[in-house]
């Protein structure tokens, strides 16, 4: 029988990458306050119907506008915004980003000597400041998260044991409730809409949103079955993984070290 040997450092890599990734999350439920439409998230006039979604990682604020008239209209999202327990955030931001990659080629002339060089090819992204919108046509953007740290604070005693189903079974969680008085995030999404582009008679939408229950469990977002709707999350890294990490890092080195070269 042939022996599988393995090299030590892949042994440490590991579990350096299976112990070091422990994560919590905490799972927070929106609900909209005196909602315009039967359908929750919906707000809906002779002009337009614009529909809001919060799912995905630190609760992405995707906004989507369509248009009902015969003629073009106009979104100004500089003179719209996101407003946050009483802070606002802009909807249009004049900084530019640049989305691109690098190739690179390096040639080792000897042991000891090498040359490289490299390229970069990229476009130059800035979000329009006006969108404007065809007739009986769409556009959904993304600017704005509404949180990328966890609820500090939450009292325990407030909470109460809940179960999350996975695919392989139950993990548990623990839930807190709120009213829309006590919750822990209130905010406001407020739009400028015009029929012509010089916003002569500008059209303003408003509408309110809070969070009414947060979970927070060590289930991954994508282990859960029956998610609710508009459900986003913020994840966090536990002592215990960061003291892990840290400490196989260090073990890393010494191993690398060790090894013969």
């Amino acid at each position: 029988m042939k022996k599988l040997s393995l090299n030590p450092i892949y042994i440490f890599l590991f579990f350096a990458f299976t112990l070091s990734g422990c994560s919590e999350y905490q799972y927070i439920g929106l609900k909209e306050k005196a909602p315009q439409s039967p359908t929750s998230f919906v707000s809906e006039n002779d002009t337009v119907k614009v529909s809001y979604q919060f799912t995905g990682t630190n609760c992405p604020v995707t906004i989507t506008v369509f248009n009902k008239l015969n003629k073009p209209i106009y979104i100004d999202w500089s003179q719209s915004s996101v407003i946050m327990n009483g802070n606002r955030t802009a909807l249009w931001s004049n900084n530019a980003v640049i989305n691109g990659s690098t190739s690179s080629v390096q040639l080792n002339w000897s042991k000891n000597i090498s040359t490289s060089g490299g390229d970069f090819e990229g476009i130059l992204y800035k979000d329009e400041k006006v969108s404007f919108l065809p007739p009986h046509s769409y556009i959904r953007v993304t600017r704005v998260h509404l949180k990328n740290q966890f609820f500090k604070d939450l009292d325990r005693k407030k909470s109460k044991a809940i179960n999350l189903t996975t695919e392989s079974g139950d993990n548990s969680g623990r839930l807190y409730s709120f009213t829309d008085q006590n919750a822990p995030l209130k905010f406001r999404i407020f739009l400028s809409i015009s029929t012509d582009k010089e916003f002569s008679k500008p059209l303003y939408m408003e509408n309110s949103f809070w969070t009414n229950e947060v979970t927070q469990s060590y289930t991954k977002p994508q282990l859960l079955v029956n998610r609710q709707n508009n459900q986003c999350h913020v994840r966090k890294t536990t002592g215990f993984g960061t003291f892990v990490g840290v400490v196989l890092g260090l073990g890393l080195l010494t191993v690398a070290a060790a090894l013969p070269k």
